[in-house]
């Protein structure tokens, strides 16, 4: 499930346009990472450096999620709006 998730926001940051390259690149980046924290070999009993690596990728998400918003605040309403709406719906 997650993994799903992963893949369509890697497609839509892919397809995303008016982001500026290297902000696309350092969340494309990120969302690989995340994909690696959350393979079944990290999340195995005593992996070793999953939670430093979980820290560090969490800490850098949401420095492009910070960003984001500033150059781009229309389209991070947006992103937050249908979050919402998502929550609300239970998914």
């Amino acid at each position: 499930m997650i993994e799903t998730h992963l893949d369509q926001l890697r497609t839509t940051l892919e397809q995303a346009t008016g982001l500026p390259e290297n902000t696309k690149a350092e969340l494309l980046e990120l969302v690989a990472a995340l994909r690696t924290e959350t393979s079944p070999q990290a999340a195995e009993a005593g992996a070793p450096g999953t939670t430093e690596t979980s820290t560090a990728g969490i800490s850098g998400l949401m420095a492009s999620v910070e960003t984001l918003e500033v150059s781009h605040p229309e389209i991070a309403a947006l992103i937050n709006q249908v979050a919402i709406t998502l929550s609300r719906m239970g998914i």
